[in-house]
């Protein structure tokens, strides 16, 4: 199946044409998996944060972002300033209280822990404020899908050592887990990254893509954009990517993935 996708990004249009992506971890070896934590730790600064741009937060249809090209094919894009520092500052005030352990999908009908995964992570409810809902509306735009094809915004948290291997985000044939994701909305059509905080040079924390040998830098408020399959609707493994080891300090990220149809 092919479907056209229409990109309105600032002043320019792009059009092409692709198909639907799968995710899962390579590191599903049952002896990786780990015991789970959760925590919670929430700063009186970030419920500062949550309150001041909640009171008079405007959603602003003209958001000033630019885009350029950073691999054509496959296609991977970096969007500047895709959100601002007051909404990156927003989503990690409303995710932080709410963080556990991340997961992977596995060769199992539940996601398990993996030593390949060791951030963080937690889900925001759909549209569950005005800036959640902004930024859902902003990358609907940019994917030429509607809001009900697009999963859940789920912010991640990586400290000091943290990692998450190599991995594909489309939803690979040949494990149980796949048959249950492709259920609730068919395959990942497309990956947005956005990056909620900046890391220095020697921080680490990049987002690798070890087939284009390509490494994204975390700089608040940008994303990186790409599609997971080919424009024929197959796998893509060249999309092959990862976050880096963060040396010292933390990262925060947001995944947005977008579904071939409506997601339930």
């Amino acid at each position: 199946m092919k479907f056209s996708l229409v990109m309105t990004l600032s002043a320019w249009l792009i059009v092409c044409q692709a198909h639907e992506p799968h995710y899962y971890a390579m590191n599903n070896d049952p002896a990786l998996v780990v015991q789970d934590e959760t925590l919670k730790a929430v700063d009186d600064d970030f419920e500062l944060m949550k309150g001041q741009i909640a009171e008079d937060y405007h959603c602003d249809p003209d958001h000033p972002y630019r885009a350029r090209m950073e691999n054509r094919d496959p296609h991977l894009m970096i969007i500047d300033n895709f959100i601002s520092q007051a909404e990156a500052l927003h989503l990690i005030a409303i995710a932080q209280p709410e963080m556990q352990r991340s997961k992977v999908v596995a060769d199992t009908d539940e996601n398990k822990l993996s030593t390949g995964r060791t951030s963080f992570n937690t889900f925001l409810s759909r549209s569950q404020d005005a800036v959640v809902h902004c930024i859902e509306q902003r990358a609907s735009r940019i994917v030429g899908k509607p809001l009900a094809n697009m999963e859940p915004l789920q912010v991640v948290w990586y400290r000091k050592g943290q990692e998450y291997q190599p991995h594909y985000d489309y939803f690979a044939q040949g494990y149980a887990g796949t048959d249950r994701e492709l259920k609730r909305g068919g395959q990942r059509i497309a990956t947005f990254f956005v990056y909620l905080n900046t890391l220095k040079e020697d921080q680490g924390g990049t987002t690798t893509f070890p087939t284009l040998n390509l490494n994204v830098k975390p700089v608040q408020g940008s994303a990186a954009f790409w599609y997971d399959v080919q424009v024929d609707g197959t796998d893509d493994p060249r999309t092959l990517h990862g976050g880096a080891p963060v040396h010292y300090g933390e990262k925060y990220g947001l995944n947005i993935w977008v579904r071939e149809g409506e997601f339930n």
